[in-house]
């Protein structure tokens, strides 16, 4: 019974750690669904606002210091040049190009949180069935405990019946030893002078 006692102790214990990291991947989990969701969003707008992207990355963030640049760079060919001329053609092609770089980045981003949000679901999944696990250990040793515990309180109750009926029969045997008998000699029998049949 301690043995068992202990490890219930150890498997409550298990059981509350794996319970917090559940929880823990569980919350990760909605971070990155809705880091995902949110880039869809923003995938889908017609004009995306690149100054508020749906995920922060390094990339993302020289991107667009680039696209400022360029855009800038092309407003400012605009007011020098005809809106069909080379020059102004080509920043319009540098300016796209940038924003082609921009969603290439955003779908490698969203890559990335599709690949964290399939780790997250298995480690959820190996944690419940760990879980899981646990708790019918626990089911059972906790069954377990409480048949032994009352096997052995059986066990004491009979030890004490038999101590007192072990007791009951000692007690007897010496009573038959120090009681008198039951009969008395009254007078001492006699040999018989004559013959008897």
């Amino acid at each position: 019974l301690m043995l068992s006692g202990e490890r219930s102790r150890q498997l409550a214990d298990a059981a509350g750690e794996i319970g917090s990291n559940l929880i823990k991947v569980q919350a990760e989990l909605r971070v990155v669904s809705t880091q995902i969701d949110r880039i869809h969003t923003f995938r889908t707008t017609a004009t995306p606002d690149w100054s508020n992207p749906p995920v922060q990355t390094a990339a993302l963030d020289e991107l667009y210091r680039q696209l400022q640049k360029v855009e800038t760079d092309a407003a400012g060919l605009r007011r020098l040049y005809r809106d069909q001329s080379a020059e102004v053609v080509a920043a319009d092609a540098q300016v796209q190009a940038v924003r082609e770089a921009m969603r290439r980045e955003l779908q490698k981003a969203a890559s990335d949180l599709e690949g964290q949000r399939e780790a997250l679901k298995a480690r959820e999944q190996g944690l419940l069935q760990t879980a899981s696990s646990t708790e019918y250990t626990l089911r059972a040793l906790s069954d377990s405990t409480y048949k032994y515990s009352t096997l052995e309180s059986r066990l004491a109750t009979q030890r004490e019946v038999f101590a007192l009926l072990l007791k009951k029969v000692q007690e007897q045997e010496v009573a038959q030893t120090v009681e008198p008998p039951a009969a008395e000699v009254v007078q001492v029998a006699a040999i018989p002078l004559d013959a008897v049949r």
